[in-house]
């Protein structure tokens, strides 16, 4: 018996037996190799839990990138490839448990808004490629008729002539932004 209140045993001061005077030869000693060594089991316990969270938090994470990827013909199907890696993964996240939640969410989320809206947008741009389309072919049926007129050497010399401004401006089209009547010069090259 140690009449000492301390959190932890004191080494010395023990009454033996425990109603006799303190034994001044018996004394406690701390096995500082059996404490090490739980220090030691302790931290590989926690490095193979943190190894787990890390390789759950993988599996979740990658299904996640896919989502970035979605099309409209896979979409749904990695909806449910995230439910059930979300089932069998998510116990193992430990306290990121909800921020992995909450990042799936907004995945889906920001997935679907993005195909809405690349949907949208090809919408908009057929009747556009449509047009252009038109507006090549009309360009080209009249540089071959003016092909067709123009002598042979008078049209590769236009073409030379028009590289040339078109390098300059290329070369140069900073300096001649500043310069009067710089518009009106781009127009005309075009």
């Amino acid at each position: 018996f140690n009449s000492s209140r301390l959190a932890t045993a004191p080494l010395s001061g023990w009454k033996v037996p425990y109603d006799g005077p303190v034994d001044p030869g018996f004394h406690i000693a701390v096995d500082r190799k059996a404490s090490a060594n739980e220090k030691r089991l302790k931290a590989e316990a926690e490095a193979k839990q943190h190894k787990e969270v890390d390789r759950a938090m993988g599996q979740i994470r990658q299904v996640l990138g896919k989502l970035k990827r979605a099309t409209a013909e896979n979409l749904e199907q990695l909806e449910e490839e995230l439910k059930t890696v979300m089932e069998k993964e998510l116990a193992a996240c430990g306290p990121h448990q909800s921020k992995l939640k909450e990042d799936c969410g907004k995945a889906v989320e920001q997935a679907k808004t993005r195909l809405v809206q690349l949907k949208e947008a090809k919408a908009k741009a057929e009747p556009l490629m449509k047009e252009l389309a038109s507006k090549i072919a009309t360009a080209e049926a009249a540089i071959a008729t003016l092909q067709k007129k123009v002598e042979k050497g008078a049209l590769e010399k236009a073409e030379v002539a028009i590289k040339a401004c078109s390098q300059l401006i290329i070369d140069e089209g900073q300096v001649l932004s500043v310069g009067e009547g710089h518009v009106e010069n781009m127009k005309r090259v075009q």
